[in-house]
């Protein structure tokens, strides 16, 4: 018997007579070669002249063990094996590791299931090959869509950004667009994630020997694909109808239960939705909450991305413990920008007025000839092209309130109350640049203050591991750290 491990799948089909009755409609027939079902960890079935009888220990069939197993024997005619082991990995050699406790007759369960559902995980064996998953196998037709479209229409932003009734209908538009959900669907069926190691095995025995296996440890809805191997010869095949037929022999509660029969499948399609669905919504809302002010912004600027939210960040928003305020969030650029630079304007919205863009339109060249006119930095602009680059306008500068207090605070603790009181002093007209999530603040002069870096990212002619850094106060991402950190006019680092 193979083991089953992680990100391996593996399905073995060997046809016999118990499939040639049920192909000829001889139902009957079929079932009665069947002996019995083993499903563990724990759950047994077997054929007692007829009745397939369900035997199973509750305790090792819970979702705290994403692990089990299934089990057909018969009379020598057919066994259904599904389990799941994790692995314990180590330096040299990786080996199974059964986490179920054993099983304690005192505790079992007794029920009874229907020969039908037996028969459909054999019908299902035998089917041809689906190599692609398909919309018609998962059950996903346009009336399928419609009754779930305006729940994820309605829960389609979850991080506090407006949906209003335009935005909703947009959702709902794309979510019951078959040729866009026929292009996400293998995103969807091919999606991982890293929270639990389900793990599935089928072994199928007849009478005659003869033996069928099937295995699948993949995570999304359905559990697709199972691959297989008839004869030697390997296939896999996207067939939904083998994870139902499995779902329908395992007791209410078992482990991946659900997981089998599709469950979660709406919300996997809704997160699959491609960037452009997202950004189109968050424009729509932003137009509707403040689209004289984007129609201004568009008079001089090209706009790139822009949505209302009440997101926080480094340069604007409030404190944590502040109720938020609803901010327009957007990216601006003029086409005489390099190509990875933008404006990301913040403008919090009072009484229904994004405040700040008049100012932003009348001084926010002056920023922007602040980094343009920079040699060394245009320069790294040039050579990483790849690389984004945000120049930072909120309200009425670029170097913010909230930004400011905590600068200070931060070179305060780094007994650089000399650099805060500098910025400070130069407040309207410092540019405060970030580039690939470092924060410098840059002097029209050309000199310039490194306030946070990530020391494995060599952007300048100094090696990026050259500044020194450590954890800063305000910071939550640890692969940015705090310095104080000056660079000559020239683009040297100050010693």
């Amino acid at each position: 018997m193979a083991r089953c491990c992680w990100n391996f799948v593996r399905f073995i089909v060997v046809l016999d007579l118990a499939l040639a009755a049920l192909n000829r409609g001889n139902a009957q027939t079929a079932a009665s070669q069947i002996k019995s079902v083993e499903l563990s960890p724990g759950i047994t079935i077997v054929n007692d002249g007829g009745v397939f009888k369900r035997e199973w220990n509750p305790a090792t069939i819970s979702p705290e063990y994403n692990s089990f197993r299934i089990r057909l024997v018969g009379p020598d005619l057919l066994a259904l094996n599904l389990y799941a082991q994790e692995l314990t990995a180590t330096a040299d050699s990786a080996r199974p590791m059964d986490l179920a406790p054993k099983e304690s007759p005192a505790t079992l369960s007794h029920d009874t299931v229907s020969p039908n559902d037996v028969l459909a995980l054999v019908r299902a064996l035998s089917a041809p090959v689906i190599g692609s998953p398909t919309l018609s196998n998962l059950g996903i037709t346009p009336a399928w869509l419609a009754a779930h479209a305006d729940d994820v229409a309605e829960h389609f932003g979850t991080l506090g950004e407006t949906n209003d009734e335009n935005q909703h209908e947009f959702i709902r538009r794309s979510f019951t667009d078959l040729t866009l959900i026929r292009k996400v669907l293998p995103q969807v069926i091919g999606q991982q994630w890293t929270d639990d190691y389900p793990c599935v095995r089928i072994t199928i025995r007849f009478s005659n020997g003869r033996t069928v296996v099937a295995e699948t440890r993949n995570q999304p809805a359905f559990m697709l694909p199972w691959e297989r191997e008839r004869d030697g010869r390997k296939t896999r095949t996207y067939n939904a109808d083998i994870s139902r037929a499995v779902a329908k022999l395992l007791p209410e509660g078992t482990v991946n239960r659900e997981r089998l029969q599709g469950s979660g499948i709406a919300e996997q399609i809704k997160f699959a939705l491609p960037g452009s669905i997202r950004r189109k919504w968050q424009e729509i809302g932003a137009k509707d909450k403040a689209g004289e002010a984007l129609a201004d912004l568009q008079q001089k600027y090209i706009i790139r991305r822009s949505e209302v939210s009440d997101h926080i960040g480094l340069h604007f928003g409030p404190n944590q413990s502040t109720p938020g305020v609803e901010t327009l969030q957007v990216d601006v650029r003029l086409a005489s920008f390099p190509p990875n630079l933008v404006v990301a304007a913040a403008f919090p919205l009072e009484d229904g007025r994004a405040v700040g863009v008049d100012t932003f339109l009348r001084e926010g060249e002056r920023y922007q000839r602040v980094v343009l006119g920079n040699p060394w930095i245009m320069a790294s602009l040039k050579k990483h092209a790849e690389l984004g680059a945000w120049l930072t306008f909120t309200k009425d500068a670029s170097m913010d309130d909230k930004a400011m207090q905590i600068f200070l605070a931060e070179m305060h603790a780094k007994g650089r109350d000399d650099l805060g009181q500098e910025v400070s002093s130069h407040r309207s007209e410092v540019a405060s640049l970030s580039y690939y999530g470092d924060e410098l603040i840059v002097f029209p002069d050309h000199h310039a203050i490194i306030w946070r870096w990530d020391p494995t990212r060599d952007l300048f002619e100094w090696p990026a591991s050259a500044i020194k850094t450590n954890f800063c106060a305000d910071n939550r991402d640890y692969s940015l750290n705090c310095t104080a950190t000056l660079v000559d006019p020239n683009g040297r680092l100050k010693r």
